[in-house]
């Protein structure tokens, strides 16, 4: 079919299971007659925080700077210039029960970053750290503390699924104004103040960020905002005055939250928990360890040998779930250099089940490879099922080809539609490396000292424009060599 495209007022669109959930701000690209659009994502609308929107925290986070204690709630207070109280976490560690096999240390990764080494060759199976499940902060330890004033605000905001994170928050800032008290004391010291993620960004930084970062921004704006006002709800029998008072605390109880914790779900319950050593294993994807419950401690086990040769180390690392560059920014404050995949910003309303089946919804499988630019089969057959719209016999025809796995059949529909879809997704990648991946040398720089998020912000539209250049490369000679062929069929006609 004949391919002409215009353009729509911009969108939210929100798609993950549980917790694995990001915000998409899109603007469509539209092909007549299909049912189904291709989006390019640009700018949001202002209106970019869905009510249903949702993002859980998942395993650990991306260290900030400092951390602070305090004996009263009057006097708990921030300050990004003082140092992380390592020493005093690892004492506490041994005294509680926390067992790090010979070999693993806690590593300084420059400035106030801290992440978990080994300094020995161990082998896969090996339980690297076990932490007592009696030290596990968990949203299921507040019994006895009246908090149904809150909850009728997280409801009233349609943020249910949030309400084991909202209670992860509380369960830490009661920890918090015991200060010396409390029994997590030191490992409450050893924490960040400050971050690199998307609340603590100021106008200027957020000014500069993709659209589809700058959504999940927003959206942790208003989820904050929300917890915000929960908190107000409570009693000052539960949290004093002064402590509701502190938007400095409140916000980094809500960063710990998010960026150091993990979500279990079953059907009948769900909870958030932070353990205490494990929020130190930063991020890689494989992951080294992977953790095991037993009855009475969380183990991190190795995936796989580990290799390290005398007198060296090697940091090892746990996975933070779904490789996304825009939620790891947005979410945990920094950019994956590693990362294997970024997302395509191929989305379309209202997709049919055919569609959805074919994997269009599937954030996993809608991705462009970092290494080459390769496109996933899902987007190329999302797109030409869209493109097939204007003809129901051929849609019915690439929809049963996929489903029963005959490979030469769908092989056979998409040579026959190599240029349009080529033409669309080429259409897409262009207008979001103009849109949306500026040059870095576009950016500010002048004004790191004022902004220093800046250059984080640089890498990551950086990493993901290099990725999306790949495509394009790609899609420029699959697009020349379609019209040629399509010009020598018509020469021989």
């Amino acid at each position: 079919p004949k391919l002409s495209c215009r353009y729509t007022t911009p969108f939210v669109m929100v798609k993950f299971r549980k917790s694995k959930t990001a915000i998409f701000a899109a603007i469509f690209l539209l092909i007549p007659g299909a049912e189904a659009l291709l989006s390019f994502v640009t700018q949001p609308s202002d209106d970019s925080v869905n009510k249903h929107s949702r993002i859980t925290p998942t395993e650990v986070r991306h260290a900030g700077t400092a951390c602070w204690g305090a004996t009263d709630d009057s006097s708990i207070t921030c300050s990004s210039s003082s140092q992380r109280d390592m020493n005093s976490l690892k004492d506490w560690s041994v005294v509680s029960g926390i067992e790090l096999i010979d070999g693993l240390n806690l590593a300084p990764n420059g400035g106030n970053e801290w992440g978990l080494s080994l300094q020995k060759s161990t082998k896969a199976g090996t339980a690297v750290l076990r932490v007592p499940k009696s030290l596990v902060l968990s949203s299921a330890d507040v019994p006895g503390l009246d908090t149904s004033s809150a909850q009728k605000v997280i409801q009233s905001h349609e943020m249910e699924d949030h309400w084991p994170t909202f209670l992860l928050m509380l369960r830490i800032l009661v920890e918090k104004a015991k200060g010396s008290e409390s029994d997590w004391f030191p490992w409450l010291e050893s924490l960040p103040v400050s971050f690199t993620t998307g609340i603590f960004m100021d106008e200027v930084e957020r000014s500069h960020l993709p659209a589809l970062t700058r959504g999940l921004v927003k959206l942790q704006d208003r989820q904050l905002e929300v917890f915000n006002k929960a908190v107000q709800s409570l009693s000052d029998d539960l949290l004093s005055t002064e402590l509701k008072k502190d938007s400095d605390l409140l916000r980094w109880a809500f960063s710990i939250v998010f960026t150091r914790s993990h979500r279990y779900s079953t059907d009948t319950n769900s909870k958030s928990e932070v353990i205490p050593l494990g929020d130190l294993f930063n991020h890689r994807d494989p992951a080294d360890v992977i953790w095991n419950d037993t009855p009475d401690f969380v183990e991190f086990v190795l995936r796989e040998d580990i290799e390290v040769p005398p007198g060296e180390s090697r940091d090892i690392y746990l996975s933070y779930g779904l490789p996304n560059p825009h939620r790891f920014l947005a979410i945990f404050g920094f950019v994956d250099d590693y990362i294997a995949e970024v997302p395509s910003q191929v989305m379309f309303t209202n997709p049919t089940p055919e569609m959805v089946a074919m994997g269009c919804n599937d954030p996993r499988r809608m991705v462009f490879r970092s290494e080459d630019g390769l496109i996933a089969n899902a987007v190329w057959d999302s797109i030409l099922y869209s493109v097939l719209a204007s003809n129901p016999s051929e849609q019915k025809e690439l929809y049963e080809a996929h489903m029963q796995g005959d490979r030469k059949a769908k092989a056979e529909i998409h040579s026959r539609y190599a240029l349009e879809v080529s033409m669309a997704l080429k259409n897409h990648v262009e207008q979001a490396l103009v849109e949306s991946y500026s040059e870095v040398s576009e950016l500010p720089t002048t004004d790191e000292g004022d902004h220093p998020t800046l250059l984080l912000i640089a890498k990551h539209k950086k990493l993901i424009r290099e990725v999306f250049q790949k495509v394009k490369t790609r899609l420029d000679g699959i697009v020349d060599m379609e019209w040629r062929r399509r010009a020598a069929s018509k020469t021989k006609e």
